[in-house]
């Protein structure tokens, strides 16, 4: 449904020279129509906001909000180095994406072209800089996978502008980028949507924000070089606001659509069954990554408090499978130690994890019937 029917009528109204809100045509709209250079808003805020209803819909993961679980990093990204090296090439190959969309390099194209380079890397490395730098000022931790999604917001934000803006305005892009990619992260876990990916946060958020940056920063002159016609609208810098308008009537044609088709899909999926695991997966897999906590404290004996032994273990843990349910969350166990794991003894001669779920209470308890345990005793 997504790349036959939702992405291609979007393509359409906007790339098309028959599409309504186009700028490929001799008339459009309020001047010069709906500018996407590359896909801000096209292909970006569609997946932003894609995948914005489908994790509401769909539900947090099990325990995903439980403190306890959050100060020993069971959610957190698990490998580092494969996103630090999967967005070095997403970002290298921005460059074909963006500059590419010239389509072309004769006819003045290619001066076009090298100009989309350079506001692509500049608003790339400073939504990165700022998202890296907000983090370790709010924070306190110096955050790669939050930087490398901060860099991706640049990238996304700086789409829809970069043909039609100045260097200068592509680090102000950037630097906006950085700092809604990290705001709206924080909101997503506030009104607990578990995007794993934050899509939202990327895509859908910097999308936006570039989208409306070309109704502020679009250069007139430029305009006419890549669109081919003469203009008196351009940005609200170069004193317009009618670029302004269409931009943000684009914006909320695209969320309006890409978002009621998606609700559409998405809970029709949930009806019949076919959008999420079974309950037992759900546990087996949230089990899997406590095992693994266990074995990586055992190896490595992260805390002085640790010591290896036998004895009970029970972590219990407040989870409801609603994601329409206010989750309430007790902080029963003392937390102590380094990083704040919630330890006086962890002890463990075995990784193997019960782990039941109290249906009524709506509690999931983890516990170990052998040796292993965390006591808060």
């Amino acid at each position: 449904m997504m790349s036959g029917f939702i992405y291609p009528v979007l393509s359409h109204w906007v790339w098309s020279e028959h599409g309504w809100l186009t700028s490929f045509t001799n008339d459009p709209l309020l001047g010069n129509g709906f500018i996407d250079f590359a896909g801000s808003g096209v292909v970006h805020v569609t997946g932003g906001i894609s995948g914005f209803v489908g994790a509401k819909i769909v539900g947090k993961r099990r325990g995903r909000y439980d403190k306890r679980l959050e100060k020993i990093g069971i959610f957190k990204p698990q490998d580092v180095n494969a996103m630090a090296l999967g967005t070095l090439i997403l970002w290298f190959t921005w460059y074909g994406f963006n500059c590419g969309s010239t389509t072309k390099l004769s006819d003045n194209q290619f001066s076009v072209a090298g100009r989309v380079a350079v506001c692509t890397t500049l608003a790339g490395a400073i939504s990165g800089a700022t998202t890296l730098m907000i983090t370790r000022y709010l924070d306190k931790e110096w955050n790669l996978p939050n930087t490398l999604n901060g860099l991706l917001g640049g990238l996304v934000g700086v789409t829809a502008p970069c043909a039609f803006i100045e260097p200068w305005a592509a680090l102000i892009i950037g630097l906006l980028s950085g700092a809604l990619y990290y705001v709206s992260s924080k909101l997503l876990v506030r009104i607990r949507v578990d995007d794993p990916l934050e899509v939202t946060c990327v895509h859908g958020v910097c999308g936006a924000w570039g989208t409306i940056a070309v109704g502020i920063f679009a250069k007139t002159e430029y305009i006419e070089d890549v669109l081919g016609f003469e203009t008196d609208h351009g940005g609200v810098i170069y004193g317009g606001i009618q670029q302004l308008a269409v931009q943000c009537l684009g914006l909320v044609v695209i969320l309006a659509w890409a978002g009621l088709w998606t609700t559409i899909i998405f809970y029709f999926l949930k009806q019949i069954k076919w959008l999420r695991v079974s309950k037992e997966h759900d546990q087996a897999a949230l089990q899997k990554k406590m095992n693994d906590y266990e074995r990586e404290q055992q190896l490595f004996h992260i805390s002085k408090n640790q010591n290896i032994g036998d004895g009970p273990m029970e972590v219990q843990i407040n989870d409801e499978t609603s994601s329409s349910t206010t989750v309430s969350e007790s902080d029963n166990i003392p937390v102590n130690g380094n990083n704040g794991i919630p330890m006086n003894n962890v002890t463990s001669t075995s990784s193997s994890y019960g782990i039941s779920d109290d249906t009524t209470s709506g509690v999931a308890i983890f516990s170990d019937t052998t040796s292993s345990s965390f006591s808060s005793s």
